[in-house]
């Protein structure tokens, strides 16, 4: 929707709250991040529309950064949830 040096926005089609709230978490984190944030008109008929600024680094690049760590966090958990043991 919209870019430019330091401001991204952008829609996520085929996603609700819980990819947006992961996604938003992971991009605050970064000291690069002014704002991470997103908005659904209406959960059933609205895609979300997710808006990325930062104090002077590229947003595609801090974008790319979040996608790849919440790649390696979600590993991480199948990998745990792999080695538990359930007993019946």
């Amino acid at each position: 929707v919209e870019h430019d040096d330091t401001k991204l926005v952008f829609h996520l089609n085929g996603t609700g709250h819980t990819f947006c709230n992961a996604l938003k978490d992971q991009l605050v984190q970064y000291n690069d991040v002014d704002i991470a944030t997103y908005t659904i008109k209406h959960p059933l008929a609205a895609e979300p529309k997710f808006f990325l600024e930062t104090n002077g680094a590229n947003p595609t690049d801090l974008l790319e950064d979040a996608a790849a760590d919440l790649q390696e966090t979600n590993e991480d958990f199948v990998d745990q949830y792999a080695d538990l043991s359930v007993e019946a």
